[in-house]
């Protein structure tokens, strides 16, 4: 919350007009884009399949219990199903 309070201490209006310099608004969309981290992550903690799916393909990887895909016939390998 600290880099807000900065944020917005360097932020001048003056008659509608907001003018602010440069590094503030990399400041800001960096401020954003740790905003959407945690939304992000509290929406996987919040999704109980989701994490049972991530919790079972780790103890998959564990076990060894892996296949491996060719990137290019991904399309063959789909039809067959």
């Amino acid at each position: 919350m600290i880099g807000l309070v900065i944020i917005l201490d360097n932020i001048l209006i003056n008659e509608s007009v907001v003018q602010y310099q440069p590094e503030i608004l990399k400041s800001m969309f960096h401020l954003r884009a740790e905003l959407d981290e945690i939304i992000e992550t509290m929406e996987i903690i919040s999704n109980r399949e989701l994490l049972e799916g991530i919790k079972k393909s780790l103890q998959d990887i564990e076990a060894g219990n892996l296949h491996e895909l060719d990137v290019d016939n991904l399309d063959e390998l789909w039809s067959d199903e």
